[in-house]
């Protein structure tokens, strides 16, 4: 008997445990992590781009106009594909192209190929379980 209270008492612990858990994780976009603002995506983009690109203040201007755009565009999808991951897949698929066609008229070809080489690690990193990429 005494063995049974012991064994009830743990399960009952264990269950607050997980509730309490359970309720400090976000739940913003179902997937367990917040949800950034247009501004605030575009913004990180646009910083994260600067840290190795050498931009000029003109090229500044029209990257910050361009990665507001599609993060406008980006938030407006996500929010059409209710969670459907294949069509989020491929309406990003859809506005990469388009952001990138924009890009390469503001980016020098050597500055392009370098945003491309930091988007290939990027992904890379991220399959390996670190960083995050634009």
């Amino acid at each position: 008997m005494r063995k049974l209270k012991l064994i009830s008492a743990a399960l009952m612990v264990l269950g607050i445990f997980y509730s309490v858990g359970s309720m400090a994780q976000p739940m913003h976009g179902g997937q367990g992590r917040m949800q950034m603002s247009a501004k605030e995506m575009a913004k990180k983009q646009t910083d994260w781009m600067k840290g190795f690109l050498d931009l000029t203040k003109e090229q500044l201007t029209q990257i910050e106009k361009i990665n507001l755009k599609y993060a406008e565009k980006l938030q407006a999808q996500r929010q059409s594909a209710m969670g459907n991951r294949d069509t989020m897949q491929s309406l990003m698929t859809k506005l990469t192209r388009e952001k990138d066609e924009e890009l390469k008229k503001v980016l020098t070809e050597d500055q392009y190929a370098l945003l491309a080489k930091k988007r290939k690690e990027t992904v890379q990193n991220r399959r390996g379980g670190m960083g995050r990429g634009y």
